[in-house]
């Protein structure tokens, strides 16, 4: 009963490699379960670790019920497996604050950790503008001195943001001294002079 129920059943989830279709809606349908958003969000989460279209389209079959709570583990499960389809995907959802949830969750992890990947898709849209404004660019990292003057060719305005923490972003370029010129170079092209400083 209560927390040792709910652990039980979320370590039984995590062994599952797999969950059919059938299974989860099996378990969805039993009312108890749907007050339970760990566990929902657990059948979800491993649903989209091997589906994450399926899950999406289950989560958002009843309207809204699992969608605000799944969205976030959707959308990262699928943006890691896949993000340019994530996000492409994205693109058909009707509601906007799900999909910009959605789109934060696949940026959000996609920027941070395989930045080369990101600013390569980014670069082959043909309107790269149409989804500037959904990319969360406070959180990009780069580590490498081709990584920031890559970041900084593709979304220069962006990085002059004063929402951009760029002391956190090119943390690893700042501590090379040799790296250094290469970013003052890039701040002094910045033609707002209060972004700049």
């Amino acid at each position: 009963e209560g927390p040792k129920r709910k652990d039980l059943l979320l370590r039984l989830l995590e062994s599952m490699k797999t969950t059919s279709k059938h299974a989860l809606r099996a378990l969805l349908e039993n009312p108890g379960w749907k007050s339970e958003w760990q566990v929902v969000n657990a059948i979800f989460e491993n649903l989209a670790k091997v589906d994450p279209r399926l899950a999406w389209e289950e989560a958002t079959r009843d309207g809204r019920t699992f969608a605000d709570i799944t969205v976030f583990s959707i959308a990262s499960e699928w943006g890691m497996r896949a993000p340019g389809d994530a996000v492409a995907f994205a693109g058909s959802i009707a509601d906007r604050e799900l999909r910009k949830r959605f789109t934060d969750a696949v940026f959000g992890r996609w920027i941070a950790t395989k930045t080369d990947d990101f600013v390569a898709w980014y670069r082959s849209l043909p309107d790269p503008t149409a989804w500037s404004e959904e990319i969360p660019w406070q959180g990009i990292r780069v580590k490498t001195k081709e990584q920031f003057l890559a970041v900084a060719d593709v979304c220069p305005g962006r990085l002059a943001s004063p929402q951009f923490d760029g002391q956190s972003a090119f943390d690893g370029v700042f501590k090379q001294p040799e790296h250094q010129e290469d970013y003052l170079a890039w701040v002094s092209i910045i033609p707002d002079e209060e972004k700049r400083t």
